[in-house]
């Protein structure tokens, strides 16, 4: 997980929130391009379906083999009892098709993770009245954690802010969420969202150095094996400054962009991941890349400079520019030949 924090994904369609949830979730989407770098749509489908096992799964089987036997006693919540009840009549299929749909789900989210940092989603769509709790408590609380109940079972991390209040007064909050261990990033992140002092110090540690890359070392794709291996870490995802661009560089084998600055490039830059290596490992990977690339000094959208994937002008003559599609990735899902 990168250790600084800067694309941020938010829900492409509506979400369920009632109207006064609503008006304050557009607030805070706007209050968002001053903290993040970038905002990405994306389509958060599989993460509700994965809220959705928690109530309507075998997971409640776990909670009957923790207490069950201690629901029959006297006191016991007459919801609880109700909804964990149920848990005793699970079958041995039924708990192994719910974990197999899980891991499709998660498989399904996991693509997201390659181009963003962590998503922006409401805490609750609503607040409940205590009469509303009380007529439907088993319905009332699942719809509220319709965007919470799958952090556990997908394995990520979670913290909630306060944002603007609704309209009538009352609180609303978002929170922010990545892949597990990316707690102290996401909490710069919260912080930034807040008005407070970060924590991450964004340097990196003595003995390394950053380096941009932008095609086949991105995560994911077929050579970022050589960055793990030569021990990098992510450290941000970024954008280059406005002027530089990225074609698609002929040839067989491992499909390469080229990044060139033109001085004529899109404004809004081209998208790159930013490693940390130890400073040996840069040797190293010199070594291993082909021409028309090579390192050399790329400058990213905050004005900061790193070592980058560079080509050669002459080397993309021939080439086909993708600087439209605005990165690596999204030029090979355009045209994945």
């Amino acid at each position: 997980m990168a250790s600084r924090l800067r694309t941020v994904a938010v829900p492409a369609g509506d979400l369920d929130l009632d109207p006064a949830h609503r008006v304050a979730w557009q607030a805070a989407l706007r209050r968002l391009d001053t903290v993040a770098a970038q905002v990405v749509p994306v389509d958060i489908g599989a993460f509700l379906a994965a809220a959705a096992l928690l109530y309507g799964g075998p997971w409640v089987a776990q909670r009957w083999s923790a207490f069950g036997a201690y629901l029959s006693g006297a006191g016991v919540d007459p919801t609880v009892r109700s909804i964990v009840t149920p848990g005793r009549d699970v079958t041995g299929p039924a708990v192994f098709e719910a974990w197999e749909r899980l891991a499709e789900l998660r498989r399904q989210t996991e693509r997201i993770w390659l181009d963003v940092d962590a998503l922006l989603l409401p805490v609750t769509p609503t607040h409940p009245t205590l009469a509303e709790v009380a007529a439907d408590p088993v319905g009332v609380n699942s719809r509220l954690g319709t965007y919470t109940n799958f952090v556990n079972l997908l394995d990520l991390c979670a913290v909630a802010v306060p944002a603007d209040a609704r309209t009538d007064g009352l609180p609303f909050g978002v929170q922010f969420i990545a892949p597990a261990f990316a707690d102290a990033p996401l909490l710069d992140l919260a912080a930034r969202w807040c008005g407070e002092p970060t924590r991450v110090d964004d340097r990196p540690p003595a003995g390394t150095t950053l380096v941009a890359v932008v095609g086949a070392h991105l995560t994911g794709m077929p050579l970022n094996r050589q960055l793990v291996a030569l021990g990098g870490r992510l450290h941000a995802r970024a954008r280059t400054a406005a002027g530089y661009r990225l074609y698609r560089l002929p040839g067989s084998g491992v499909a390469r962009p080229g990044l060139v600055f033109t001085g004529d490039g899109p404004d809004d830059g081209i998208a790159v991941e930013v490693w940390q290596l130890p400073h040996q490992a840069v040797g190293a990977l010199l070594d291993s890349i082909p021409a028309p690339l090579g390192l050399g000094p790329l400058r990213l959208d905050d004005d900061t400079t790193v070592i980058g994937f560079l080509a050669s002008e002459h080397g993309v003559r021939d080439a086909q520019d993708v600087s439209a599609a605005g990165g690596w990735r999204a030029a090979l899902r355009a045209d994945p030949a």
